[in-house]
């Protein structure tokens, strides 16, 4: 005797009894497990979900929750393998926006949004006028460098020890020795 119903043993519904699958089977919803709290540029992120049927595809998208928009697509038509790794890009560094991976199946369609996170800011100095400026830093980090001008040689008479950067200010003493060499008896006239 046949027994119709679900075959698979992941699904909710799974009846061992069954030998005819009758296409009942019944999967939990897709939920995407937590990330850290803050992500970098060029990092590599797990994203890792539970539930939906295994032979559904999966869609990943990027949320700017700031906006409430999706910002991009990360992978579409992906197996529901349960995780996928992504390197972080195509945001701008932090501070800013806060983002949450959405992720769902396409047929039969579920969902799921994750928590939020914020991507790190580079840290740097940012004052144009500093010697050590870093015009990609986002955030700064107090660890500018200004330059101390003056006379950097240490033979001129202004030399200063506390100058980094020489101005052309340096000075010279123009001494002009006149050596006359004289002799044990010799006569000096």
């Amino acid at each position: 005797i046949a027994v119709c119903g679900c075959t698979d043993s992941l699904a909710n519904n799974y009846n061992p009894n069954a030998t005819v699958d009758d296409s009942s089977c019944v999967y939990s919803p897709l939920s995407l497990n937590p990330v850290n709290d803050t992500l970098c540029l060029g990092d590599t992120v797990t994203i890792s979900w539970t539930g939906g049927a295994p032979n559904d595809l999966i869609q990943i998208s990027l949320i700017n929750n700031t906006t409430w928009t999706v910002a991009f697509t990360i992978a579409s038509n992906l197996p529901n393998t349960g995780s996928y790794s992504w390197v972080v890009q195509g945001v701008p560094p932090g501070p800013g926006d806060i983002y949450q991976f959405y992720v769902q199946n396409l047929t039969p369609t579920t969902w799921d949004y994750g928590t939020i996170f914020a991507i790190c800011p580079i840290l740097g100095c940012t004052d144009p006028l500093a010697n050590n400026y870093n015009p990609n830093a986002t955030l700064d980090d107090s660890s500018c460098v200004y330059c101390v001008y003056g006379c950097t040689d240490s033979t001129a008479i202004n030399y200063d020890p506390l100058a980094a950067c020489d101005d052309s200010s340096c000075t010279y003493c123009d001494i002009t020795f006149n050596l006359s060499v004289f002799f044990v008896g010799q006569n000096i006239s």
